[in-house]
């Protein structure tokens, strides 16, 4: 691969991390090699008010250049880029840009991973390591949302697992890996990473057929046909789980399936990742609650349901909502109109996910303050859905693309959920929409998507956010596939009561038993506790008749006048009592005009005690049953009339005063609990605030703690090292502070200075010390307050010789913060020193008692010493003739004729081109007694290499 394939291929990674991630990248980094394939950025919970030392601790654990990332920096493969604190990132067009972050709860991962899933889509590497909270959990769904790649870091090897946990818990996770084994499977996914179609767009040769076993797998486990999803969708999901499970082909990923149950689960739950989070696009959604909203509430009489089908719901985020949308307007409007919401998906998982109601904090990003204090409650670092929302919304499993659709909807939410399938699909769902909208109602459907070919069945409300009306007036086309209804699914909502009702229709059924009822059984009917019909045997028109308006099948309203006020009556005794009633010698005038009696007998049926359900026989034969037990009494209606007129009265009297009671006992609690609910509300506020501002600086300290603790350990390092090197050069130092107390000192000093480890923090003048000095504590004084350094050398009582070093202590600042005081062992150097000045005494005494004049010259020919005789004989001392050279006035060389003799012929010169003695140069020279002839001896003087570095002269 040439280099600029590597520029445009390479992947971006990104890498959360928060408290206790500094373990975490080090192992990290210790196992990822340099690879160009990758480039690395590093987002972490820093504090705003210290200075990280990330750069700084990891550059020894990583060969790769480490950069603080800046506005606009390009990312470079091979390179690893760190936030900077205070800050925001997200990457654009390969070059991360940086924002300030803003007051209140901060996700700086959530914010970069979303942005690198926009910006690398199927190429995109999203890793959360340690740390507290929930942070990158909704950034990890939107990078497996387009289909890139999730490591999480294993709870039981992370410091802190509460970002590994809340990730892990979605679901979404393709490795859960301990953070030294995360490098190794990093790099095995790209280097396994294949791709099934090649540049022409075309499907690997085979491939077709191998796709078709795999929808065949796919449905034989779950139930559901994937074969109408689009292809490109279905394929990009297989190559990542290619990659992931290291195989080469499709036709071995098949054979895998064929013996994984579980890798075809995971593939069905990688085809079904949602896109969805809390006020998706609120834009959209303001448009729904400004524009649809108000119709759906407007077209409903008080009290009537509102019904919503939130079809693809995924794990819940988008029907709770459009749930706080309709109760923040019902609330507003002061509107008691029940809400019904049914969200449904085909993926198990998600549903019992949103059935529980509980998300993690990063919820919070995604919706006003004010909303998440009140339609939801803090659950230690989860958010839970409030009761009254969680009540209105029903989870269910329901395949939209063959289960039978929901009937009278309100509103159809189906967001993103259409472009994955192929026309045909689309089309049999939005005709099964369709078929559930009421004549008012609305679809809302993703920013992407269409009604298409049935736009001319709906009315567009809002083409930029897809709002549609269903057209009144308008017909399902015949060409349309509606699924046949399928009413088995409801079988399980009948209880007892409705099964023998369900019993006993099935043997009304048959003719022999419905002669025999006909034949023997007078006319009756079969009521339930609230007085309603549920079956009718033989003929009751001469008791019953239907009544007008509205059909209501409670018994005491389809009676006939005369039996009405009985039948009443009874029913009251029956229902309170539990026992048989039996009324006798009812009379009431027929169709016909003629005065007729009746026996009316209410009886609970046998075996439904506590269920509720009465035969009422209506027995115009009179004939006394010899078998029945029930006392019969006459019925004065009369009589019955004024019993019943004073049981209501009663009832009613005591009615009044226990509603009296309970209403003014409720307008008292309610003003309490408002009162009560309105603190709580304000109290919850303030904690909630000050728990998310406490748990982010917590964080941010837990960061830099940790690297000021791996600092504190490298400073430790680097101090014994440098005790272990002063104490190996046996020099004996001494750190003083400002106030020149003892701060610290090395073993050495302690030979010569009176000093112990429990003299640290004393004034150093306090101390004795052996050297021969006493002003030693003046001149330490005298060196911090001019802050130049000094040096003395002072002998010890015990004869040894020590080099004083005094020096300012400088900060990095170059402020004082102390003296620095070095004691060096010179005593060798001293005393070959004084064996030198010895010699060098006894050399200079031999000279000055020679009777002959000598001069030593150094190696530039000048005088550097001239013995007694020479003095006398120049008639100068030794100060005026040292440094004087031989051509010097105070020499004037002269030959025989007095003339001056070149430089280049007197004695240094001519040594110098001879290199050996010089005997009998004679010349005329200036004395103390006039210019005379003398005779000059020279011998050069020679260093290591032989070469002439001085000179002796014997003048005579």
């Amino acid at each position: 691969m040439s280099e600029a394939d590597v520029a445009q291929d390479f992947r971006i990674v990104g890498v959360g991390a928060s408290a206790g991630g500094l373990e975490a990248l080090e192992l990290f980094f210790d196992n990822m090699p340099a690879r160009d394939e990758f480039a690395f950025v590093v987002v972490q919970h820093l504090s705003p008010d210290y200075k990280s030392l990330m750069a700084e601790l990891l550059a020894k654990h990583t060969d790769m250049p480490i950069f603080q990332a800046e506005d606009g920096m390009e990312v470079k493969p091979g390179s690893v880029y760190l936030i900077p604190r205070k800050k925001n990132m997200t990457v654009y067009q390969r070059k991360l840009f940086l924002t300030e972050q803003e007051h209140g709860l901060n996700l700086p991962i959530d914010i970069f991973f979303r942005s690198l899933a926009e910006e690398c889509e199927e190429r995109a590497i999203g890793i959360v390591l340690s740390g507290t909270g929930s942070d990158g959990t909704r950034g990890l769904r939107a990078i497996k949302e387009a289909g890139g790649l999730v490591i999480v870091q294993d709870e039981e090897d992370a410091k802190f697992n509460g970002m590994p946990r809340s990730a892990i818990a979605t679901g979404i996770v393709d490795f859960v890996l301990p953070a030294a084994s995360i490098p190794a499977e990093l790099n095995n996914f790209v280097s396994g990473n294949v791709r099934l179609r090649g540049p022409d767009k075309e499907i690997e040769s085979g491939g077709a057929g191998r796709l078709s076993k795999v929808f065949m797998l796919i449905k034989r486990k779950t139930g559901v046909d994937l074969s109408f999803y689009k292809e490109t969708t279905i394929l990009r999901r297989i190559e990542r789980r290619m990659g992931i499970n290291q195989v080469a082909d499709l036709g071995s990923y098949v054979r895998l399936l064929e013996t994984s149950s579980q890798e075809v689960a995971t593939l069905f739950k990688e085809i079904l990742i949602g896109v969805t989070k809390f006020f998706r696009d609120p834009d959209a959604f303001d448009a729904l609650c400004e524009q649809i909203v108000p119709r759906i509430f407007a077209g409903k009489a008080s009290g009537e349901d509102i019904r919503v089908w939130v079809a693809g719901c995924s794990t819940g985020e988008e029907a709770y909502s459009i749930a706080i949308g309709l109760a923040e307007y019902a609330e507003e409007h002061v509107l008691q109109n029940e809400i019904k919401i049914f969200a449904t998906d085909i993926d198990k998982d998600a549903i019992d996910f949103a059935s529980y109601g509980v998300y993690p904090e990063s919820i919070a990003a995604d919706a006003q303050s004010k909303q998440m204090s009140k339609y939801f409650i803090r659950k230690g670092e989860n958010y839970q859905i409030a009761p009254n929302i969680r009540e209105m919304v029903i989870f269910a499993y329901h395949n939209v693309f063959k289960d039978p659709p929901f009937r009278n909807m309100d509103l159809i939410s189906c967001r993103n959920l259409l472009i994955y399938l192929q026309p045909v699909l689309q089309k049999k769902v939005l005709s099964n929409f369709h078929f559930s909208l009421n004549s008012q109602g609305h679809l809302f459907l993703g920013s992407s998507e269409t009604v298409g070919d049935l736009a001319s069945f709906f009315r567009t409300v809002d083409s930029r956010w897809k709002l549609f009306a269903s057209k009144e007036g308008s017909y399902k086309p015949t060409d349309l596939s509606i699924t046949t209804p399928d009413f088995r699914w409801r079988e399980h909502l009948y209880d007892v009561n409705t099964r023998v009702e369900i019993g006993r229709n099935q043997r009304a059924a048959d003719p022999v038993y419905e002669h025999l009822i006909e034949e023997y059984l007078p006319p009756c009917v079969i009521v339930d506790e609230q007085r309603q019909i549920v079956h009718i045997f033989g003929d009751v028109n001469p008791y019953l008749r239907l009544p007008f308006g509205r059909v209501d099948l409670d018994v005491i309203k389809m009676a006939r006048t005369e039996v009405a006020i009985p039948l009443g009556n009874g029913l009251q005794q029956a229902i309170r009592d539990g026992d048989a009633v039996t009324f006798d010698q009812i009379a009431f005038q027929s169709e016909t005009g003629e005065y007729q009696s009746i026996r009316l007998r209410i009886r609970p049926l046998p075996g439904t005690r506590g269920t509720g359900f009465y035969a009422v026989l209506f027995d115009d034969r009179q004939t006394p049953d010899p078998h029945s037990n029930d006392r019969v009494v006459p019925f004065d209606i009369d009589e019955n009339v004024r019993q019943r007129i004073a049981d209501l009265e009663s009832e009613l009297k005591q009615t009044r005063e226990h509603l009296q009671a309970t209403i003014e006992e409720l307008e008292t609690s309610n003003e309490e609990l408002q009162a009560t609910n309105e603190e709580l509300l304000s109290s919850n506020e303030e904690l909630q605030s000050t728990n998310e501002e406490l748990q982010s600086v917590n964080e941010e300290l837990i960061t830099v703690n940790s690297e000021y603790q791996k600092k504190i350990e490298e400073l430790s390092e680097l101090n014994d090292d440098m005790d272990n090197l002063l104490s190996g050069t046996a020099i004996g130092t001494v750190f003083l502070d400002e106030d020149l107390n003892i701060r610290k000192f090395t073993p050495p000093v302690a030979g010569q200075v009176n000093i112990i480890r429990s003299d640290v923090g004393r004034p150093f003048g306090d101390l004795s010390h052996n050297l021969l000095a006493d002003d030693l504590i003046s001149t330490i004084r005298a060196v911090r307050d001019d802050q130049q350094s000094a040096e003395l050398e002072l002998e010890s009582r015990d004869g040894k010789w020590f080099l004083i070093k005094i020096q300012p202590y400088r900060s990095e600042t170059d402020s004082l913060r102390g003296i620095v005081l070095s004691l060096v062992d010179i005593s060798e150097r001293k005393s070959a020193e004084l064996a030198l000045l010895r010699q060098h005494e006894l050399l200079m005494g031999v000279l000055d008692s020679n009777m002959s004049a000598v001069l030593i010259l150094d190696h530039h020919g000048c005088v550097i010493y001239a013995n007694k005789p020479a003095e006398a004989l120049i008639g100068s001392d030794q100060a005026g003739l040292t440094g004087r050279a031989l051509e010097d006035d105070a020499f004037a060389f002269a030959d025989a004729n007095g003339k001056p003799i070149p430089r280049d012929q007197l004695p240094f010169a001519l040594l110098g081109k001879r290199a050996d003695a010089l005997i009998d140069f004679r010349a005329r020279m200036k004395t103390a007694d006039g210019k005379r002839e003398i005779a000059i001896h020279a011998n050069p003087i020679y260093d290591e290499r032989g070469n002439v570095t001085g000179a002796v002269l014997s003048l005579g």
